[in-house]
């Protein structure tokens, strides 16, 4: 077992111990295989939540200038909002190096988020980028759920998960967000997310916020990291599993809307070999009270220079299965 200091976060909020519909809390599953195999974990720098963010106002009442987009990675998926964009660019600028493998970005991504990202039900900030960026480009659902973990270190499994696919997007990789369920600590399916993502020309499940959830004395063992269907199906449903776990009570119209748009590629097997265990330090929690005033100041000050600002229509609710 290998001690790594390299991406601090807080041990989950006491509220992430209780069932929450959308998510699955702390403890909410213990049935998959854990890996065994062993695998160097990839070395990345340390990033606070705090680092891809634009910078706070300025108190002598002149307007910020907003931080030079960084390069993006060779191969970047383009997304539908610059500043979500750049957000996401400027975190991998910090933790990804020039001579990581493939693999290695994927796992460096993976952990970050593991180690970095606080659960809450109610993630903050997810409207920041209308007054940050340019409010025209609205950005879709995943894109706007990524924003709290990757600029504050929060979210729920919905924000884990987005924030996984917009990382792994800006780095080349196909990736995509997964809608399903999973096993809570009563033992019943409740509402869940996470994602997939496409490595040498196979498809993988990734789960970081159940990974969060089921760390215990800091120790990472990489349970849903890269691994295949079955593995995931001891206690994830998605796809056409999901539609076979409802059954007689799913409505011919919520079956056509899991097909349409919520496909999930099929995964066939585990990715090997699997990382080993290692001990991780976590970051402390944000203090959630005093982001959200902060977050409201900044809102107000925007608006003191320049009016109100004008109504969006985004796109922030969870897809209901």
């Amino acid at each position: 077992m290998k001690r790594s200091s390299l991406f601090p976060r807080a041990a989950a909020l006491a509220l992430a111990l209780a069932l929450a519909a959308g998510c699955a809390p702390a403890g909410a599953s213990s049935s998959a295989p854990a890996p065994a195999s062993s695998q160097a974990a990839a070395s990345a720098s340390s990033a606070s939540p705090e680092s891809a963010s634009s910078p706070s106002p300025d108190p002598t009442g002149e307007e910020a200038q907003p931080e030079e987009a960084p390069e993006p990675f060779p191969g970047a998926i383009p997304l539908g909002n610059d500043y979500i964009a750049s957000a996401a660019d400027r975190l991998l600028r910090e933790i990804i190096t020039p001579r990581m493998s493939p693999y290695d970005q994927i796992l460096t991504v993976y952990r970050w988020l593991v180690a970095n990202t606080t659960f809450v039900y109610q993630p903050l900030g997810l409207h920041v980028w209308q007054w940050r960026g340019d409010i025209s480009q609205v950005p879709g659902y995943v894109e706007n759920r990524a924003i709290p973990p990757i600029l504050f270190g929060i979210g729920s499994c919905e924000d884990y998960a987005s924030a996984a696919v917009i990382l792994l997007r800006r780095l080349g990789f196909q990736a995509e967000y997964v809608a399903g369920l999973t096993i809570s600590v009563q033992g019943d399916f409740v509402d869940h997310a996470w994602a997939v993502v496409e490595l040498d020309g196979a498809w993988y499940h990734l789960d970081p916020q159940l990974e969060d959830n089921v760390m215990r004395q800091d120790l990472l063992t990489y349970r849903y990291f890269l691994k295949g269907d079955q593995t995931m199906l001891a206690d994830h449903r998605w796809d056409e599993n999901l539609i076979a776990y409802y059954g007689g009570a799913m409505t011919p119209q919520r079956t056509q809307n899991i097909q349409e748009n919520w496909s999930v590629p099929e995964c066939p097997g585990d990715y090997a070999p699997a990382p080993e265990p290692e001990t991780i330090t976590q970051a402390p929690a944000p203090d959630l009270a005093l982001l959200e005033s902060q977050l409201a100041e900044e809102l107000a000050r925007w608006e003191r220079l320049n009016g109100p600002l004008p109504p969006v229509e985004s796109n922030t609710q969870p897809p209901v299965l």
